[in-house]
């Protein structure tokens, strides 16, 4: 059995990647979110052997990874957000070229 404190001290070091995670997000990087995702499956595995007590010693921290979670997750959707909007203006920009540059090519006779 994983005492409280282990555990609590997992999730601190999680709440630190997704820090980490967050801002590689706000610097346009892609990240994996893969691993931490298993991490959290499997702290969240060890979270049901607590006894009610330990539980609750555990419970602001969980609910603070919730919230640094959530945070994450809005950042993730708003860059993406970002990136198609300048996927867009790309293809766009890419498409008024196009004709622009065909337009100006020497006709056949």
């Amino acid at each position: 059995m994983t005492s409280a404190q282990t555990i609590c001290n997992e999730l601190t070091r999680v709440g630190d990647i997704i820090v980490a995670a967050r801002d590689l997000v706000a610097d346009g990087q892609l990240i994996n979110i893969k691993p931490l995702e298993n991490e959290i499956g499997r702290i969240c595995g060890d979270l049901g052997g607590l006894n009610a007590t330990d539980a609750e010693r555990v419970r602001p921290i969980l609910l603070a990874l919730i919230d640094d979670l959530d945070r994450l997750a809005a950042e993730m959707r708003a860059r993406q957000s970002d990136f198609e909007d300048e996927l867009r203006a790309f293809s766009t920009h890419s498409k008024a070229t196009t004709a622009y540059t065909a337009g100006a090519a020497p006709r056949k006779k």
